[in-house]
């Protein structure tokens, strides 16, 4: 059997650990750093790759500029991922008539909220009829992941965060849960993973004004168990610890630690937005928290006002509402605690009929064996 020459980026890459190796039969890997990456405004959007010894490349999130070199690119939301902009045009159609061009064999898109960005990207563009016919959509998956059988819920309720950009991703509101449930007198321990990042000119959250410091001392609440890092290893045992994961987050191209937490039979709880309504069944592993969202994108509407004045305070009343939603739906669970095991089965049977690393290594397969035999 003939084995297609894969170049990649370097094996210690997250995305492409989850996204692109998962034991292909049909083909072997060059692991290399890509690097030679032209800078935008929102990250590094191409490779500029030199040197031979494969027949095809596989990126994430990036365009190979070399010419006649066959390519496949995964993507999480937008392709080329730069956004439109006056000042990045010529590189904007340099990117994207490389996509349309017959050198482009898949556009492998990680979720259906992905097609849908995509689509609305390349709506108005002549070639969205070409660039909408290399579309195909593969989870993300994890591997070795062994899921751990947690004690029945009897005394304390075990939640878990985990997020670096911890206000995009919603540690506002579980903070604020966390005291709510403590009010009402339910014994939670919640344990939070976040290296409290901040950056000043995050697309989400809130600057300027914005107290900081008040956020991080709600941290020092009785019961919350701050881990500043960790290894992912110890991420996945955490999980596998907890009784459920936490991600109300006002934004997320996909969340991999939901699909690691359903791996490790954790349920989780989410805000509706985004990818997650494909990765999370309500009531079946995990619930779905309802945010402000268009009906269509699924994305949360205070985005648009993120250069308002008033964004700040609707940045804060969304948060609020998450920790009041995400209150009420934990303490019902409390009430009926005994029904845990279904949802501890439910997170293990969703992961495995929808996000197992054999089904990815099948189509990826598929994709590969295509690749073999076109031009």
């Amino acid at each position: 059997m003939d084995l297609l020459r894969v170049l990649t980026d370097s094996a210690d890459n997250h995305h492409y650990q989850l996204n692109i190796f998962h034991g292909q039969r049909n083909a072997c890997f060059t692991q290399r750093g890509l690097a030679h990456q032209v800078p935008t405004i929102t990250q590094p959007a191409v490779t500029l790759e030199r040197g031979e010894g494969f027949d095809i490349i596989h990126t994430f999130n990036l365009v190979p500029l070399r010419p006649r070199v066959r390519f496949i690119v995964t993507f999480e939301d937008v392709a080329p991922r730069i956004w439109d902009d006056p000042r990045h045009g010529k590189i904007r159609e340099s990117l994207v008539r490389r996509l349309a061009s017959r050198h482009c064999i898949r556009l492998v898109a990680m979720s259906q909220y992905a097609v849908r960005v995509f689509e609305r990207q390349h709506s108005k563009d002549t070639r969205f009829g070409v660039l909408k016919g290399k579309i195909c959509q593969i989870y993300p998956s994890i591997h070795d992941v062994q899921p751990q059988l947690n004690l029945p819920i009897k005394h304390t309720l075990r939640l878990l965060f985990v997020g670096r950009d911890f206000m995009r991703k919603g540690l506002p509101a579980v903070t604020r849960t966390h005291a709510g449930l403590l009010a009402l007198g339910i014994p939670v321990h919640t344990t939070v993973v976040s290296s409290l990042n901040w950056l000043g000119d995050e697309y989400i959250a809130p600057c300027d004004d914005y107290d900081l410091e008040s956020e991080r001392n709600l941290l020092n609440q009785p019961g919350i168990e701050h881990i500043p890092s960790a290894s992912h290893n110890e991420v996945l045992t955490l999980m596998s610890q907890a009784h459920f994961t936490l991600l109300p987050t006002l934004h997320d191209t996909f969340g991999y630690s939901v699909i690691e937490s359903l791996a490790c039979g954790t349920p989780v709880i989410a805000t509706a937005t985004c990818a997650m309504p494909e990765l999370i069944e309500e009531g079946i592993n995990g619930f779905l928290i309802p945010l402000c969202v268009d009906g269509h994108f699924l994305e949360w509407q205070g985005m648009q006002y993120r250069q308002e004045p008033n964004y700040y305070d609707y940045y804060r009343t969304t948060i609020d509402e998450l920790s009041t939603r995400l209150v009420e739906r934990l303490s019902q669970f409390w009430e009926t605690r005994a029904d845990y095991s279904r949802l501890r089965d439910g997170a293990a049977n969703v992961f495995e009929t929808r996000f197992s690393p054999l089904h990815a290594r099948r189509k990826l397969e598929e994709l590969y064996e295509e690749s073999m035999y076109s031009a």
